[in-house]
Formats: structure tokens, sequence, C-alpha cells
């Protein structure tokens, strides 16, 4: 899947839409109720969970501004493109 940077620069994503989707959710409900100890810890354990490789994963993640699990839902959710389920990626 890909989603554009805020510098408007496509990066692809070792994920699909969906599993994006799930990912920005999980990691928003474990911040919520745990917080954010300023590390990737909830994206983690969603990627484990998920059968998906950690170390492309963080890269991503931390390439479009999510250095720690609060920053997966500010930064990259808010400053990216999420494509619309009923449209082709």
């Amino acid at each position: 899947m890909s989603v554009y940077a805020a510098s408007g620069r496509p990066y692809r994503l070792p994920i699909d839409a969906a599993q994006f989707r799930s990912l920005l959710l999980y990691v928003d409900e474990m911040c919520a109720l745990h917080g954010c100890d300023n590390t990737l810890t909830h994206a983690h354990t969603w990627a484990r969970a998920n059968g998906v490789l950690w170390s492309s994963l963080s890269r991503s993640l931390r390439s479009l501004g999510g250095f720690c699990d609060c920053e997966v839902g500010m930064n990259v959710a808010e400053t990216d493109w999420i494509p619309d389920p009923d449209r082709d990626v």
C-alpha cells in the first residue's frame, strides 16, 4: 500500500490498506488505555499478532514520522493519505 508523506513523497508500506487501518485503530486504542511510553511497543505488538515483519514496518513508520505509538496516530494518520476502502489503491 502506498501513502504520501507530509512532504508529498509517496511511500510504500509493507502492509495493505485494511492492515493499515487496523494498525491505526489498535495503536489509538492502546494509547488511550495505557498511554504512550515513547516507543513503538503497541505497533510492535500489533505486527507480531498479525504476522507482519517488524523490521520493515518499523522502518516505514519511522520514515513517515511515527517514532513512537502516539506519533503513529498523529503524524502518520493525520498527515498521510489513508485510502478509501471503496477505491482501488
